[in-house]
């Protein structure tokens, strides 16, 4: 494995979100073993997550979308839920950067009063 790669499995849930169907990352799991270990882990969470006896009962099919994304639908009679296992590699990450700006002190002016106020 080439110095620097992180492999990573993530999970996103279908739910409906007044826009339509959206999928949304639910589930980000870090693998040691490069890619094709991850692609491993990938099938092998399609297969049983959620790990609840909620979906005990319901049907399971686990589709092949590409090399690294599978599409898990899970149905019962009517019932569908649908959720997506994707093999990811990490290429970019930053840490949260806080800073505070320094701000005028409140003279009573308002904000749109500052902002448009004539400078001296």
């Amino acid at each position: 494995m080439p110095s620097g790669e992180s492999w990573y499995v993530l999970v996103e849930e279908n739910g409906y979100h007044g826009v339509g169907d959206v999928f949304s990352v639910s589930e980000v799991e870090y693998v040691d073993g490069g890619r094709a270990r991850a692609r491993e882990m990938a099938l092998e969470i399609a297969k049983k997550y959620p790990d609840s006896t909620r979906y005990a009962d319901y049907q399971r099919s686990v589709f092949r979308i590409d090399e690294n994304a599978l599409i898990v639908v899970l149905q019962k009679d009517r019932r569908k839920v649908s959720f997506r296992v994707t093999v990811g590699e990490l290429v970019h990450t930053e840490e949260a950067a806080v800073e505070v700006e320094a701000q005028e002190p409140d003279t009573g002016e308002g904000v749109l009063r500052r902002a448009f106020r004539k400078k001296k």
